[in-house]
């Protein structure tokens, strides 16, 4: 069996230690690094050669092992082998730091080239730390013998085969287990069977696969099983299920240990935000934190004991990273690398700043993306950036240092310049406008000043807390232009600039500016294409081909899974004429009360009724308030414990109530009512997001992209149609289950709006006084309708 590994990853995985954040300060940026690297190799003459690729394999204990990389610069006349590394920091501080994986990583190279050209000696090394502002070098250097080299290289590499050997043994045994492992709920659902065969031929093909799987059709352990199949075939190394939400990551780590049976048969782990896990307080993130000094000598007996567990969730990565006291949270990311299914949040693979360098070009990923409605938003709202000129002045009032001071005064003065036209203009609300260069200027310097400074800003939060935030505008250009220009370059088509005058209470000159994405479908196509087999899975899909183009995927299969659900369970009925428009609700409130009351008398049961905001929410309770009708209701900020309790007064028995949400809130997506199934949901109209200067331009973008109505379907439609189709899926979730839905909107009857209903639905246009008569005759048909019964047990 051939494993192959570059020469980094060889070099810091045996040699690598010290601390995980070394006090050196001055962060460098990986493209500060290229383009310091090419300058220094330029001003070399000669037979000097940039970037050799170097190569070999050696067996090691049975294991091939193939190692590559290339060589930033050798010179064979000499020979030479030359590292050159970018640091801000003192470069003996730097060499001391750092320096184990540098001169590993050097040596290997050297060993490789040692190999190629046997008639070598000796060879000198030189490793080789630069500034990359002022260009000043210093090279550390040393000779050593050919033969000492190539057995440098062999010792590494047998340290690194009794790893492989015990990952290899481990991947064996599991993929025997998953080999004969059965289906764990014993039956399939209706049409769960051919789900799970979906993606399993979606895996052995290699596909990027949208598919839409109703909700209630067991579509988690569905996507999962057959993905751990896939694993253990040797389709893929490892699987990451991306969700949106925190429930989300609890449905998939609920899925994976039904499918375990609690027997660690698979590495599972759950990432979670570094706040989440940090056991320090204010997660400081530096040389203070004792977690973090010397992490790297101590992670080579905590990684093995973190697999060992096979579950790592919050509780069991803390107990580990306690008892050999290393960083929980680095401690998830470097199991994750040896896990078999990795959960976490779409930023970990998505996002332009914070995804996960270790697994950029990874074609031996496979990803399941959960929820994939939300997808497109969710990148929008990552390649979208803002900054207010009043979370500046905060930031200077704290007092920071006094260069960090200066460089945001010039980012406040730039902010003003960005506002002077639109208030001169008395421009209302948002404006588009050109590339404020002069504002990307000032956030760039700022950035350049907190480099040369290596300051630690725990003491400023909100000058943090800025300065973050203009880092992620500094690095913009890298995905919202094609352009190379540092300061001035133009937003792509898919983004915009926007400002708008944002005076503060007191009379302070205020300014928001924007950078918003309008399409992120070129920028998911890139990320996307870096990775294995991948499954875009969600209820709310429809229409297929609108998700595939927000994806940047309509070249890719995309495909519906049936409806276990037989037409009898679910009464889809569109109340056509009770007005619910803004202007129209307070008249019609006493009507859409006694529709509620109608709805709940016909079928006794747990009802919700969703609104689109909590001033109507608030409107309809005092009117549902006057009788004996036991209503409960959503407020704005519940906690844990609040939404808890608001859950826990839903009971599974004949007694009737009424819940009172909001329209893609807390409870409208991702919250499972197993535990007291719904008889009936209501949707109160449509729920269209209000107007606005980015909806607009995303509206004519897309009427452009699309065509006629394309606009409309995209900024408005979509995502209002999105929350009323979660919110219908919060009512049948297993196959026993019956209910009603009543749209009460009469553009619920519009071919523009039904066009994104789900194929199992049947929609009635009824008026508000037939609901009564309708639902009778449901509830009758619905009691003699015969249980629906799972297919027999098996693996796709």
């Amino acid at each position: 069996m051939l494993t192959a590994v570059s020469v980094k990853a060889l070099a810091e995985f045996v040699h690598r230690r010290g601390d995980l954040y070394p006090a050196l300060g001055g962060r460098v940026t990986g493209e500060e690094g290229i383009a310091t690297q090419k300058r220094m190799q330029r001003n070399r003459g000669g037979s000097y050669q940039r970037e050799v690729a170097v190569a070999g394999s050696h067996v090691c204990g049975g294991l091939e092992i193939a190692v590559s990389g290339r060589v930033d610069g050798c010179d064979l006349s000499v020979p030479l082998v030359e590292e050159i590394k970018t640091t801000r920091a003192d470069p003996e501080a730097a060499q001391r730091a750092v320096g184990s994986a540098h001169w590993a990583q050097a040596r290997l190279y050297a060993a490789l080239l040692a190999d190629a050209h046997p008639g070598h000696a000796q060879f000198h090394i030189r490793l080789l730390y630069c500034h990359p502002d002022t260009e000043d070098s210093r090279s550390f250097e040393e000779v050593r013998a050919a033969s000492w080299l190539k057995a440098y290289l062999v010792s590494t590499l047998e340290q690194y085969a009794v790893w492989l050997r015990a990952q290899h043994g481990y991947e064996s045994r599991r993929n025997r287990w998953l080999g004969d492992r059965a289906f764990p709920y014993g039956a399939f659902r209706v049409h769960q069977r051919a789900l799970a065969g979906r993606v399993f031929q979606a895996f052995e093909a290699g596909e990027h696969l949208l598919l839409e799987a109703p909700t209630g059709s067991g579509k988690t352990m569905g996507v999962l099983y057959p993905a751990l199949k896939a694993l253990s075939a040797g389709t893929v190394d490892r699987l990451f299920f991306l969700t949106s939400r925190g429930t989300g990551a609890l449905a998939a780590m609920k899925a994976a240990d039904d499918l375990a049976e609690h027997e660690q048969q698979i590495r599972v782990v759950d990432l979670l935000a570094k706040e989440k896990v940090c056991p320090v307080e204010g997660t400081p993130c530096n040389d203070s934190c004792g977690y973090s000094v010397g992490y790297y000598d101590r992670i080579g007996s905590a990684l093995p004991a973190a697999l060992a567990l096979g579950r790592l969730d919050r509780e069991s990565l803390r107990a580990v990273a306690e008892a050999h006291q290393v960083c929980p949270f680095e401690l998830s990311l470097d199991a994750a690398l040896w896990a078999d299914l990795i959960i976490g949040d779409y930023n970990y693979l998505i996002d332009p700043v914070v995804r996960l360098q270790r697994f950029m070009n990874d074609d031996r990923l496979g990803v399941l993306i959960d929820e994939s409605h939300q997808l497109a938003e969710r990148t929008r709202n990552m390649l979208s950036l803002t900054v207010h000129r009043e979370a500046v002045r905060a930031a200077l009032a704290e007092d920071p240092p006094a260069t960090i001071a200066r460089r945001l005064r010039s980012v406040d003065r730039a902010l003003m310049d960005v506002r002077r036209p639109l208030a001169d203009g008395q421009v209302v609300g948002e404006a588009v406008i050109e590339t404020p260069t002069s504002f990307l200027r000032a956030a760039r310097r700022a950035l350049e000043a907190l480099a040369e400074e290596e300051i630690e800003l725990h003491a400023w939060p909100a000058c943090r807390q800025v300065l973050f935030d203009l880092s992620r505008w500094n690095r913009a250009r890298s995905w919202a232009s094609v352009e190379e220009s540092q300061d001035a370059w133009q937003p792509s088509d898919g983004f915009r600039f926007l400002a708008e005058v944002a005076d503060g209470r007191r009379g302070s000159k205020g300014v928001r500016l924007r950078l918003v994405c309008l399409d992120p479908a070129p920028y998911l196509q890139g990320v996307l294409s870096e990775y294995g087999p991948h499954v875009r899975f969600s209820g709310t899909l429809t229409p297929l081909d609108l998700h595939q183009t927000l994806h940047g995927q309509t070249e890719q299969p995309a495909e519906r899974a049936e409806s276990p659900f037989a037409p009898g369970q679910l009464e889809t009925l569109v109340v056509t004429d009770l007005p619910v428009y803004y202007r129209q609700r307070t008249a019609s409130l006493p009507r859409l009360a006694e529709l509620v009351r109608t709805t709940v008398s016909a079928g006794p049961g747990n009802y919700l009724v969703a609104l689109p905001s909590f001033e109507y929410l608030e409107q309809l309770h005092e009117v549902l308030a006057v009788g004996d009708l036991e209503v409960h209701t959503q407020v704005p900020g519940m906690d844990e414990a609040a939404r808890t309790g608001f859950l826990d007064r839903f009971q599974a028995d004949r007694r009737s109530r009424v819940g009172l949400i909001v329209l893609g809130g807390l409870f409208a997506e991702s919250v499972d009512f197993s535990h007291a199934p719904l008889a009936g949901v209501i949707c109160v109209g449509v729920g269209l997001p209000p107007a606005s200067r980015q909806k607009e331009e995303m509206r004519a973008y897309y009427e452009g992209l699309i065509g006629e109505g394309g606009g409309d379907m995209v900024a408005y439609q979509q995502p209002a149609m999105t929350k009323v189709l979660q919110m219908a899926g919060r009512l049948l979730r297993s196959p026993e289950d019956r209910g009603v839905l009543l749209l009460v909107d009469d553009r619920f009857s519009r071919p523009a709006y039904q066009r994104f209903f789900p194929r199992h639905w049947q929609p009635r246009p009824v008026r508000a006084r037939e609901v009564a008569l309708h639902l009778e005759n449901f509830w009758k048909a619905a009691s003699a309708l015969p249980r629906l019964r799972s297919s027999q047990s098996g693996t796709p």
